[in-house]
């Protein structure tokens, strides 16, 4: 129908112009090199009048006379040109132009293949992190948008990949393994990602099957690249939610280069629009910085050190939330006395020694140390009423009856130091079909922790819980422990990649060993890993690969500390092997390059450890008494879905289950049953991300970049009902918290470009480049729920089912300003 008005216009349009006298403009479009440029807007501006150049840069335009008329010459990958014409009646006006690239507007897409053609290991682009909508690290939020890798936290940085907790991610920077803090319980705390964006030059992620140089966890690796500055330039951003600033450099002689990163973030504004209100004093700073001189060509020596200091100090005063159903829907209400303030600062430094004596020949020794300093303190009094309101109809909102009446003391002074140190070598060789790769290091664990935490409820006038018999109270919870561990590790590996063709397909066997040794639970493992990859010579631009190997998570510490504080050192590695197939398929569509990428997994798991999860908080049972599996299929369309940006949309379908041999309930016959299968925390079925760019046609300085998430409800427990406790009273429910929604969108104008002359007086004179963005974080504003805070009314009467899990919600609809210039 919208032909048939458009049909109508124009006719309507003809006949009031047809006494007018015309006239006609026309000419040739070209480049610098001077090519014609096919596809350039020619366009009357405050008109609907205009046209696009052809194949051979030319352009026609009749028009009526008026005047006067600005015509707009743009493209999307050259300066726009604009200028006046006062046209007579009858003329021909010839108009030739010679665009100018521009480079600063709008980077070229290039839509690959796999870097190496090997394996599941992928790379990412960083520009797409520069732009994407964020309240956190824009890393982080670019790897939430892939296919297997889900986060219903957009407060943290943390992230599961195909059924895995965070503690299965391996996460490398320049070679050096991470860690984050480990007694970290909610994503409020957490404050910086380890990683500066701004000072990385490239992204390679791989969510399972990954090849034996990268070490041994259960599910995915980012390998981190800070880079190498080839000449002096800065980046400075500032937002509502803090500020970066990036400097980078190299000497007269090109031998030592440098680059540093200092960051500065505060959530206050975040957290002040939160449904728990009071004093939030969270600050969040580190500083970063890779130093690099090159002896001659063969020989040069790197540090890399980063130091970072969060400190979350927050006074709650009361907290209101609603919650239920439509038909019935009750409130709580808290208010609270004392304090939370805790501490977290780490620090890393490493020192790399590379060699290339010849062109297929690389060696690196690396040393390096982590250091971590973690304090948890607080003491709060929580006094609550839970109230029903009637159905979500009634607009009084007034109580018609109360529930409940209790209070919580909760109390921590939680203490914990570690430090790794580790010496690694790591070469490679390049022998014509052969690519070898070996690699051994040593590894230093020492930790001190003291743990000592408690909580107690009061409902009604009774503590929880109690033995009836007795009349002995007890804490609701109660940790008390001193650990101190010291752990080596030494792990090698050996790896060949092979290439050759049979017929005219090319074939690749990447295939490797590792071995792993533990002193603290005296275990050794033996790791075999491969892929096969196939490049048909199809006219269509298939890969596609097999990868299949053992992956065992040797223990740490999270994993040996049960939820009473004590280690386990008897524990053991959990288990898996990944299975996965999948293909690459780079095509064309309207004239634009795309990339679809299919993969389906099977991951066999055993000598599990289960654990729970509230927050980013994850508990351990300390016992290796589960196994399970993990199965899925992962799907992503990317490509120039707008001509000149890239943008993608991926899809997940993800089941993951455990079984735990000394888990039984009590049936209606009172006999014991196995518990079997039941969802594990990370059991999310279908994840979907969507990452869009797009622009203004007629100025591409005006930019849209839109970031949609949905991931169906994760497994929950009862607080009475953990997944290590040995038996159950009648068969557990498991339930599920709702669907995370997320749609985060920026808009940003180009207020400075690189080969644009400005004013003396402009302050964006000493910049390159410039930009302003204001972001809409969580658009739709949807109350999305992180976890459950689980109370108890005066036991299960009739009228109320005696629990009420009252949800606990993420950060509602806000606005952040960001200011970015480069120079």
């Amino acid at each position: 129908m919208k032909y048939w008005f458009v049909y109508i216009g124009l006719l309507f349009s003809l006949a009031i112009v047809k006494s007018q006298d015309r006239f006609v403009i026309y000419g040739t479009v070209h480049d610098e090199e001077g090519q014609p440029v096919e596809g350039v807007n020619v366009v009357f501006m405050g008109t609907r009048i205009g046209t696009s150049t052809d194949k051979s840069g030319y352009y026609e335009i009749s028009a009526p006379v008026a005047n006067e008329y600005k015509v707009l010459v743009s493209h999307i990958s050259y300066d726009p040109v604009m200028f006046k014409i006062n046209p007579l009646p009858g003329q021909k006006i010839r108009s030739d132009h010679v665009l100018r690239r521009d480079t600063a507007i709008l980077d070229n897409v290039v839509v690959s293949g796999r870097t190496e053609l090997t394996g599941t290991v992928q790379r990412l682009e960083m520009k797409n992190v520069e732009t994407i909508p964020t309240s956190g690290s824009g890393v982080e939020t670019l790897l939430k948008t892939l296919p297997g890798v889900s986060s219903n936290n957009e407060m943290s940085s943390q992230y599961n990949v195909r059924g895995g907790s965070f503690d299965e991610n391996l996460v490398y920077v320049n070679d050096v393994e991470v860690y984050r803090p480990f007694l970290i319980r909610s994503g409020l705390q957490e404050g910086l990602s380890f990683i500066n964006s701004d000072m990385v030059e490239s992204l390679r992620f791989s969510a399972g099957g990954f090849d034996v140089t990268y070490g041994d966890r259960m599910s995915s690796v980012l390998d981190i690249r800070y880079r190498r500055p080839a000449a002096f330039s800065g980046n400075a951003s500032a937002s509502l939610l803090g500020g970066n600033l990036t400097l980078e450099g190299i000497s007269g002689n090109k031998k030592f280069t440098w680059i540093g990163g200092l960051r500065y973030k505060t959530n206050q504004y975040l957290l002040g629009h939160m449904d728990t209100h009071g004093e939030y004093k969270p600050v969040f700073a580190d500083v970063q910085t890779l130093l690099t001189y090159a002896f001659n060509e063969k020989w040069d020596l790197s540090f890399f050190g980063t130091f970072s200091q969060n400190r979350y100090r927050f006074i709650p005063e009361y907290k209101e939330t609603k919650f239920g159903s439509i038909s019935q829907v009750y409130q709580l209400k808290i208010y609270y006395d004392g304090q939370e303030d805790d501490r977290f600062n780490t620090g890393v430094g490493a020192l790399t020694l590379h060699c290339q004596p010849a062109e297929n020949f690389s060696m690196k020794w690396i040393a390096s140390a982590f250091s971590s300093s973690e304090r948890e303190t607080f003491d709060l009094l929580g006094q609550y009423w839970i109230n029903e309101l009637g159905n979500a109809f009634d607009q009084k909102n007034d109580s018609i009856a109360a529930i409940g009446v209790g209070s919580f003391l909760m109390h921590a002074r939680n203490r914990l130091y570690a430090n790794v140190f580790s010496l690694s070598h790591k070469a490679w060789y390049d022998l014509d079909v052969h690519k070898i790769r070996w690699g051994i290091s040593w590894q230093k664990e020492l930790l001190n922790d003291r743990l000592d935490e408690w909580t107690m409820i009061d409902s009604a006038g009774y503590s929880i819980p109690v033995d009836t018999a007795t009349g002995i109270i007890s804490m609701y919870e109660v940790g008390q422990a001193t650990n101190v561990v010291e752990n080596d590790r030494v792990q090698a590996y050996l790896q060949d990649n092979i290439r050759w063709y049979a017929g005219s397909s090319l074939l690749i066997l990447n295939a490797g060993v590792r071995t792993h040794y533990t002193s603290y639970t005296h275990e050794f493992a033996v790791i075999p890993r491969a892929s096969l990859s196939v490049k048909p010579s199809w006219k269509k631009d298939w890969l596609f690969y097999l990868s299949s190997g053992y992956y065992p998570q040797m223990p740490f510490f999270r994993e040996m500390r049960d939820p009473d504080g004590n280690i386990n050192s008897r524990l053991r590695s959990q288990k898996s092997v990944h299975f996965v197939l999948g293909g690459d398929y780079n095509f064309m569509a309207w004239n634009k390059p795309f990339k679809l990428t299919i993969e389906t997994y099977y991951k066999h798991l055993w000598d599990m450890v289960p654990y729970k999860v509230e927050n980013v908080r994850i508990q351990y049972a300390a016992e290796n008494v589960a196994r399970g599996y993990a199965a899925g299929l992962d799907v992503k369309v990317n490509g120039e879905f707008i001509k000149g940006t890239e943008s993608w949309v991926s899809f997940s379908l993800m089941q993951t289950r455990e079984r735990n041999s000394g888990l039984y309930y009590t049936g209606t016959d009172g006999s014991l049953h196995p518990l079997g299968y039941y969802p594990r925390p990370s059991d999310q079925l279908v994840h979907v991300g969507i990452f869009l760019q797009d622009y203004l046609p007629t100025n591409p300085s005006y930019r849209v970049h839109l970031m949609m998430v949905f991931g169906s409800g994760l497994p929950v427990n009862h607080p009475f009902r953990n997944h290590y406790e040995p038996y159950f009273s009648g068969k557990p429910d498991f339930y599920r918290l709702p669907p995370y929604r997320r749609v985060d969108v920026g808009l940003s104008k180009v207020i400075k470009r690189e080969d644009k002359a400005i004013s003396a007086k402009n302050p964006l004179r000493f910049f390159k480049q410039a930009w302003i963005t204001l972001e809409l974080l969580n658009m739709l504003n949807i109350e999305n729920t992180v976890s459950y805070m689980w109370l108890r009314t005066v036991g299960y009467q009739s009228v109320n089912p005696g629990w009420y899990a009252v949800p606990n919600y993420l950060t509602p609809r806000l606005l952040n300003l960001k200011l970015t210039c480069k120079f």
